[in-house]
């Protein structure tokens, strides 16, 4: 990752904010693909994001200011929703203060929102009591399906640049993309050339098989309780921001959906409270859609041997667990 120049941070943010004192610049610890800055300007919390790693494909050089776009996109469909007099939900995401394009400003691209005052759901979501727990399930179930109402008209990227990677079939993109994995993990022989072609092999059997009938559609890409910002408030637990769009795509639904079941520690009862919320009948039992999470669980697996998360934390154990999920999503 690149150093940060704080001077620089500083020099502009004295700018930017039209202040005399910019307070208690931290450099968040333990940064993944990202650096996180926050500050203070006239007494108020601000958290900057800043593009530090290098991108491993073209469209992620994009990706901050896609997700910087999306925020501004659900804020502004908050405030048009406050002059109807129908009952108005919302997708809780930071405010947006600056999206910075030029490099030369601080050396890299980023942006900057609010702070959002609450804790990550992955650190009080053990304590919580069943009440708080069957509240915030159902709050989530109601955003990722407010998400999931955002439509496109065609499927992949949704950076603007270029050259983005669009389809008008779902199946099309998923045709692309194994194979794009595999011309990049062949010559590195990150996988032995057996177990590659048997991937893309059943990738493209079961592609014709999976449900299609879905039109493009908003994926977070990314859905766990680490990007969750919940509060305790007079109501009871809130769901006070939705964080991490960088890697929204236009996708399936059932993409989320997949990740959902896997990565939220929901018990089946709060698992059946949070489809049947989210679903409105029409994914009450996720667990039908079995050759869909296999083939997603193998993109998922292979994208990231590829050009994701492997590449960035580049150990033998991460590359032994990508394997071994690869290989019983192909047999079982």
């Amino acid at each position: 990752m690149n150093q940060l120049n704080i001077n620089k941070i500083e020099t502009f943010l004295l700018e930017k904010f039209q202040t005399d004192k910019i307070e208690n610049i931290k450099i968040m610890p333990n940064p993944t693909v990202n650096h996180l800055v926050t500050f203070e300007a006239d007494e108020k919390k601000y958290i900057m994001k800043i593009l530090t790693r290098k991108p491993a494909a073209e469209h992620e050089y994009y990706r901050l200011e896609k997700e910087a776009n999306i925020l501004k996109q659900f804020k502004l469909l908050e405030e048009s929703q406050k002059f109807t007099a129908k009952e108005h939900h919302k997708v809780p995401v930071p405010v947006v203060i600056h999206i910075e394009k030029d490099e030369k400003i601080i050396g890299n691209k980023f942006f900057i929102t609010e702070f959002v005052d609450g804790e990550l759901l992955e650190d009080v979501w053990s304590d919580l009591n069943r009440e708080g727990k069957e509240k915030i399930t159902i709050q989530l179930a109601e955003i990722i399906q407010l998400i999931h109402s955002v439509k496109y008209e065609m499927f992949g990227d949704i950076e603007e640049f270029d050259c983005p990677r669009k389809f008008y079939s779902y199946k099309g993109l998923i045709k692309s993309n194994i194979r794009k994995y595999a011309k990049i993990i062949g010559p590195k022989k990150l996988l032995n050339i057996k177990l590659l072609n048997q991937v893309v092999k059943f990738v493209e059997d079961n592609n014709e098989k999976i449900l299609l009938d879905f039109k493009p559609t908003l994926i977070h890409n990314d859905l766990h309780f680490g990007n969750i910002i919940v509060k305790q408030e007079a109501e009871g637990w809130i769901v006070k921001a939705i964080l991490d769009f960088e890697w929204a795509t236009a996708g399936n639904p059932i993409e989320d959906l997949v990740s959902i079941k896997e990565q939220f520690p929901f018990d089946k009862e709060l698992e059946n409270l949070f489809f049947s919320k989210y679903s409105k009948n029409k994914f009450d039992n996720i667990n039908e859609y079995k050759l869909e999470e296999r083939i997603f669980t193998i993109l998922k697996e292979i994208s990231s041997i590829a050009v994701g998360w492997i590449k960035f934390h580049p150990t033998k154990e991460n590359l032994r667990y990508a394997k071994k999920r690869i290989e019983k999503m192909i047999t079982d």
